[in-house]
């Protein structure tokens, strides 16, 4: 029996003029270097095979991205949302 999670993460900075960025916390910047590392370790996933008839390998996937406000403002909360496949030698706690 495989699984699936569907997450969403909210990343979360602070408002800021484009004129001025410094004055923010950009969230789209910090949710970069997680998505970054989500695919990272995606690549991973496709190392580990199932055993099991039609079903190849764990997967994760990125499908919506939302966030900011406009384009001269330094975005202040992203959300995104996963949905990670587990496969049956997966242990779903861990």
């Amino acid at each position: 029996m495989t699984a699936a999670w569907h997450l969403e993460v909210t990343v979360t900075g602070k408002q800021a003029h484009a004129a001025m960025p410094e004055t923010g916390i950009d969230a789209l910047e910090a949710a970069t270097a997680i998505l970054g590392a989500l695919y990272a370790h995606r690549a991973g996933l496709s190392q580990t095979r199932s055993k099991t008839p039609g079903i190849v390998s764990p997967t994760l996937n990125v499908g919506l991205i939302k966030g900011g406000i406009n384009t001269n403002v330094v975005p202040d909360r992203i959300v995104f949302r996963i949905d990670r496949r587990m496969i049956p030698e997966e242990n779903p706690a861990a």
